[in-house]
């Protein structure tokens, strides 16, 4: 069931982001400045692209301020230690323990406006201006699969099917951890806005679905851990 749930999401990719490039087919890439390139910088000339992890995919590392000691937590530590700007203080493992464990304790709406101001605030147009400045033409975007949370809708209608996956943020629980994992939802068209305020700096976009239901492997990353 597992295998199929992550084909369905995996589907849901591909679909999405043709439909995305379908609807944008006349829009022209802009070229980055010829003039430009990441050797002016001291950077090593190959690079062409940077991750934007911690993003839309948590990762415990990327907040564990001045406490941390690992990169990609593999023990019991517990490294997160906030969500800017909403939550400023509080111990978390895994993006599915702080979604779990804020909605328990702050409540669903208080959840869901915590994400959307991260998201909204986390990367933005001063972002994009400095990645194309630097001569960069991609960047790698780590989601989780909660952004095709609708993909699941055969396993449980009202829990994963009954939002609007286009323009509504909502929490679900993870299909194998309902008693400790959730995930707030990706609206689908705000993703695709991000995909068209990266070309206009001349920037293109690699998806990366870097979490299934259950944790694709271990990690903070899987969205699940420990």
């Amino acid at each position: 069931q597992l295998c199929r749930w992550k084909r369905q999401i995996g589907l849901g990719v591909v679909a999405v982001t043709f439909l995305i490039c379908w609807q944008n087919r006349s829009f022209e890439w802009p070229q980055a400045p010829q003039n430009v390139s990441s050797q002016s910088f001291g950077l090593p000339g190959h690079l062409a692209g940077v991750n934007l992890g911690g993003w839309l995919c948590l990762e415990d590392w990327f907040y564990s301020g001045t406490s941390g000691t690992h990169v990609s937590t593999m023990d019991q530590d517990i490294q997160g230690r906030c969500l800017p700007p909403a939550v400023s203080s509080m111990p978390w493992t895994s993006e599915g323990n702080l979604t779990f464990e804020l909605n328990k304790t702050k409540g669903y709406n208080f959840t869901i406006q915590a994400f959307t101001s991260h998201r909204h605030s986390f990367i933005g147009e001063r972002d994009l201006s400095a990645i194309s400045s630097l001569g960069l033409q991609m960047v790698r975007l780590p989601i989780t699969w909660a952004a095709f949370a609708d993909a699941l809708a055969p396993l449980d209608q009202n829990v994963y099917g009954s939002h609007n996956p286009f323009n509504e943020t909502v929490l679900v629980p993870d299909p194998f951890y309902v008693d400790r994992a959730a995930f707030a939802t990706i609206p689908r068209d705000w993703l695709a806005l991000f995909l068209v305020r990266c070309s206009r700096h001349g920037i293109r976009v690699l998806l990366d679905l870097h979490a299934f239901p259950g944790g694709s492997s271990q990690g903070t990353y899987n969205g699940v851990w420990p």
